[in-house]
């Protein structure tokens, strides 16, 4: 049987000023879909591009995965 995708309703937490109201669409374990909110308070439905982008950023290789600690002094770029 196919997974389904489950739709959620969330917020984008990207945005300074509160966050837009979101529907994400989830298959399995994974973000497939993201649209904006018609109930959302602040947005209305638009989603911008930084919201749109948000799986990509979630699910990206180069994402930091654990919080880092600098070893050298400040400005060496050594962590």
């Amino acid at each position: 049987m196919r997974d389904r995708i489950k739709w959620v309703k969330t917020h984008c937490s990207r945005m300074d000023h509160g966050g837009c109201g979101l529907i994400v669409g989830i298959k399995g374990n994974r973000i497939v879909k993201v649209k904006g909110d018609p109930e959302g308070f602040l947005n209305k439905g638009y989603i911008c591009p930084k919201g749109i982008a948000s799986p990509e950023r979630l699910t990206h290789p180069g994402r930091l995965r654990y919080p880092i600690k600098r070893v050298g002094k400040r400005g060496e770029g050594r962590w």
